[in-house]
């Protein structure tokens, strides 16, 4: 592949169909990524299209270089690879972080945008939700690889097997990077925003998110700022990477819009322009609205399933949580909505007392308090009245939600609907579930949440029979008897 010299880098690229007149599309990949990821969907454009891609600083076979991360430095460094490429005017495509700088190259160099094709886009990622992601694939690199990680990635990104040569790509492009430059490169959404760009789209701007992108299909409703000035396209069976699951689709949709380019979206029925412009308006204004409230909450994260961890508002609390009772309280305040101080004395402290146990309670919420409190917060992590006492903010318990979803995949009517779900829940579960908890309420809570698992995996493994694959079917059958291994229903169909 060839190279150009850009500053203190090389550039590579490459150009197919270098002799093309329709026109030119250049392709921006995401952060993590390098070029070679468009290939599954490069071969399905029209020949009379010229497509450039290219690796940006510090991904795939581009240096680094020296010089401190900015969006800007991205979009010269774009600039002058375009400039010596001799690109006049092209239709750009960005997909992830690499649609963020099409948008904010569109925005410097006007006269040579097209149109803009934006492929799963953020639409829009809250601060703090954004800093302990980050905080977490750190660690997630620094205990495994930036391989590891890539891992991690692909499975949400796209659909595809993990043997498969587009989940492979990604792996491979993650195991190049440099994790520094992978994390300062991510920290940029966090320390200048881009998301305030929507406001200035001027060019025809299309779209496309994947139907199985919950993330994307959610804040993609919400932004009405990006919807406004942009068609909004959703593919079906399609992950986040829409043109990895979807290819031949998202280059059918990229050519369509090329051909016939829209640069505001036409008003909404039944309203003239003007009433479409306050609904718009108010819909952001309530979106903006709740997202400060959103920020201004505590957002309590635990941990149960596999290892003990608490976090609040993406700051993780590490000490503490063996002395007092402090895990076991806050385990049941997270697995009961509201409490009385009788229940929580009859669940943690039944042999004593009950006049004992609510003092000693009042000395374990306290401290309990303090864990959950950090400096500086203005409002309590707990609500208490005489009676009642529950968890204040937002609560997130990898348990209570496995338990939720236990319940809806064991009423759901469709078989092989209900068989999906099973895998997907079933995928990343520990061998034990909850272990290092002994309080006979907890003990209780488990046995419940086992019991659903592994009917659950029971009735998979029977449809899994039906459909004529008894190998999945085995396979489904020796992770319930994992949980339950005294089960004789299971130990004899796994023996016939």
């Amino acid at each position: 592949m060839p190279f150009v010299p850009i500053r203190d880098i090389h550039v590579q690229y490459d150009i197919h169909n270098p002799h093309a007149e329709s026109g030119t599309i250049v392709f921006v990949h995401g952060i993590g990524l390098n070029m070679s990821i468009w290939e599954p969907m490069l071969p399905y454009f029209s020949q009379s299209f010229r497509l450039v891609t290219f690796d940006l600083r510090g991904h795939g076979l581009t240096e680094a270089g020296t010089s401190g991360l900015s969006w800007g430095l991205f979009v010269d460094d774009m600039q002058e690879l375009f400039h010596a490429l001799e690109l006049q005017s092209f239709h750009l495509v960005g997909y992830s972080a690499g649609a963020s700088l099409a948008l904010k190259y569109s925005l410097s160099y006007k006269h040579q945008i097209l149109s803009l094709a934006f492929l799963a886009i953020p639409a829009y990622c809250p601060r703090k939700p954004l800093t302990a992601f980050i905080q977490t694939r750190k660690a997630q690199a620094q205990i495994h690889s930036m391989r590891h990680l890539g891992m991690d990635m692909a499975k949400s990104m796209t659909g595809a097997s993990e043997d498969s040569p587009s989940f492979q790509s990604i792996v491979s492009a993650y195991g190049r990077m440099n994790a520094d430059f992978y994390f300062r490169f991510l920290e940029l959404y966090v320390e200048d925003s881009p998301f305030s760009d929507y406001d200035y789209i001027s060019h025809p701007a299309l779209c496309i998110i994947g139907d199985q992108d919950p993330l994307s299909l959610t804040s993609y409703t919400l932004a009405s700022r990006l919807l406004r000035k942009t068609r909004l396209l959703i593919a079906p069976h399609s992950a986040n990477a829409v043109f990895l699951d979807q290819p031949r689709l998202a280059c059918e949709w990229i050519e369509d819009f090329i051909g016939k380019p829209v640069l505001h979206q036409r008003r909404a029925y039944p309203f003239n322009e003007e009433e479409n412009e306050q609904v718009m308006n108010y819909f952001d204004e309530v979106y903006q609205e709740g997202m400060k409230k959103l920020e201004s909450n505590r957002v309590i994260r635990i941990q149960v399933l596999g290892f003990f961890r608490v976090s609040v508002n993406g700051e993780s609390i590490m000490a503490g949580w063996n002395q007092r009772y402090a895990k076991s309280l806050l385990l049941y305040l997270a697995l009961h909505r509201s409490a009385t101080r009788e229940q929580i004395c009859d669940a943690l402290f039944p042999d004593i007392p009950l006049n004992s146990a609510l003092k000693n309670l009042r000395v374990y919420l306290n401290h309990l308090k303090k864990q959950l409190e950090p400096d500086g917060t203005e409002t309590a992590a707990l609500r208490m009245d005489k009676e009642h006492i529950a968890l204040n903010g937002i609560v997130r318990c990898d348990a209570s939600k496995l338990n939720e979803d236990l319940d809806q995949a064991l009423v759901e009517a469709n078989p092989d609907r209900q068989l999906r779900q099973c895998k997907e829940l079933t995928a990343n579960l520990p061998g034990t579930l909850m272990s290092g908890f002994y309080v006979e309420w907890f003990n209780e809570y488990r046995l419940r949440m086992e019991n659903k698992l592994v009917e659950l995996l029971k009735q998979s493994a029977a449809t899994e029979r039906r459909n004529g694959n008894p190998h999945g079917s085995a396979l489904l059958l020796k992770k319930a008897l994992s949980y339950h291994p005294e089960d004789e229903q299971i130990n004899s169909l796994l023996g016939s």
